[in-house]
């Protein structure tokens, strides 16, 4: 029996899976430290985080896998954790202002990176069409002699309301 680590269990990555997703970041890390000779960290931050958005979200509509473990994975390693680390070394040691520039540097990184990925991985879904792959269209539900079927009970008590369950019919008026 083969034991499981981190990335098998949360990210779900097998395989070829796995060295796509560390090009991923060796490609983050490569536009980080491109832009960073022209422009400052967070911008730099920004890009690398577009790169990678787009590089995973092309990768997830070849292999028709979720995007979010070549995602998550790829940008982990650009996570300003020693930026964590400084800025609660300067607090401890009572150094407010290279704590606060430390703290404000860590949080415009952070925050690039996740505007970067949601900026990036929206236009990429507005102007590309749908793949295919895992999740990309509900199964409609059956019509006819099915809706009638009954109704799952709730458990009683739930949360003091009267909630009562929806019908198949009902479900497919939404």
């Amino acid at each position: 029996q083969r034991q499981m680590c981190i990335r098998d269990r949360v990210y779900n990555i097998q395989g070829a899976g796995i060295l796509i997703c560390g090009f991923g970041g060796a490609l983050g890390w490569f536009f980080y430290l491109i832009a960073r000779q022209w422009v400052g960290s967070i911008v730099a931050a920004f890009l690398a985080a577009v790169a990678i958005t787009v590089f995973s979200e092309w990768m997830a509509r070849v292999r028709r896998c979720p995007v979010t473990g070549y995602l998550q994975v790829a940008l982990l390693p650009l996570v300003p954790g020693s930026g964590i680390y400084y800025s609660m070394r300067y607090c401890v040691a009572g150094d407010t202002q290279q704590f606060l520039s430390t703290l404000l540097n860590t949080f415009g990184m952070a925050a690039s990176l996740a505007i970067g990925a949601m900026l990036t991985s929206t236009v990429l879904r507005l102007l590309l069409p749908p793949s295919g792959g895992v999740g990309t269209e509900a199964e409609p539900l059956p019509t006819g002699a099915e809706t009638s079927a009954p109704a799952l009970p709730l458990p009683s008590g739930a949360g003091g309301l009267d909630v009562q369950p929806l019908s198949r019919a009902a479900l497919n008026r939404i």
